[in-house]
């Protein structure tokens, strides 16, 4: 599934105009460095390991569908 993803993401970077590339790097940065501050979890915090699976698998399916919103309004 994971390799699906990516092969659909590098054909769909392939038809970006070089202005829309421009522009989703800019987005890809800024949104990475939101989530990097999103993603830590406090040390006081106690999670069991499938509640982190479980977290950091909803994290990816929040990136990709931001990165699927941003391609498809273009």
């Amino acid at each position: 599934m994971l390799e699906n993803v990516v092969r659909c993401e590098t054909e769909l970077r392939a038809t970006l105009t070089g202005q829309q590339k421009v522009l989703l790097e800019q987005f890809e940065k800024a949104a990475f460095r939101s989530l990097e501050k999103a993603d830590i979890i406090p040390i006081h915090m106690e999670h069991e390991q499938g509640e982190l699976e479980s977290e950091e698998q909803n994290t990816r399916n929040v990136r990709m569908e931001q990165f699927k919103a941003i391609i498809g309004s273009r």
